[in-house]
């Protein structure tokens, strides 16, 4: 991560992270409470949050990117919005490709941050989970480093904090700490 010139950022912004969230699971009983996850028969179901690029899908013909003119479809490009003028394919300069880009880097934000947020918070009592105050002032900054990062970064990420119904215990706090010294 380092090469990507987020390595300093995303290490100080975490670094308290792993302290706040080590310290409350072994002093709150409330929070001890919380990352202790006994298996419930009735827990079958894993919410799996995924990027895109994990995840293919038929070319159907229903996408926003087909419009349909008379009784001709036509398929306006990658990116393409209806503000596009492009005829056909547009290029990386196109208004509408930087548009796109902009939405593809929004939504890879949001993942990171669902993803995340909700990991933290299923692991912490609610008043420690509030007044975690680095997390929340630290969080758009944290999301935005990691979901401009190569793919085995977010995976990376993803595998540290885990999915529900799954809550981070105190093995996990420290895997945390350990990949943000590495970066």
């Amino acid at each position: 991560m380092r090469e990507y010139g987020v390595g300093k950022k995303v290490k100080a912004i975490c670094l308290p992270w792993v302290d706040y969230g080590q310290s409350t699971i072994r002093k709150c009983s409330d929070c001890t409470d919380a990352y202790v996850y006994v298996k419930n028969d009735n827990d079958d179901v894993v919410i799996d949050i995924s990027s895109d690029s994990e995840v293919g899908e038929e070319d159907d013909g229903d996408e926003v990117g087909y419009v349909v003119q008379g009784e001709q479809s036509a398929k306006t490009g990658l990116g393409c919005n209806s503000d596009c003028e492009c005829l056909t394919d547009c290029d990386e300069e196109c208004e509408c490709m930087l548009y796109q880009y902009g939405m593809q880097r929004a939504h890879n934000h949001n993942v990171v941050h669902l993803h995340v947020s909700s990991a933290v918070e299923r692991s912490l009592c609610s008043d420690h989970y509030k007044g975690f105050q680095s997390f929340h002032e630290n969080m758009f900054e944290f999301c935005s480093s990691v979901s401009l990062l190569e793919d085995f970064v977010k995976k990376t990420v993803f595998d540290l904090f885990p999915n529900a119904p799954l809550k981070m215990t105190i093995l996990d706090w420290v895997k945390f700490d350990d990949w943000t010294k590495k970066i």
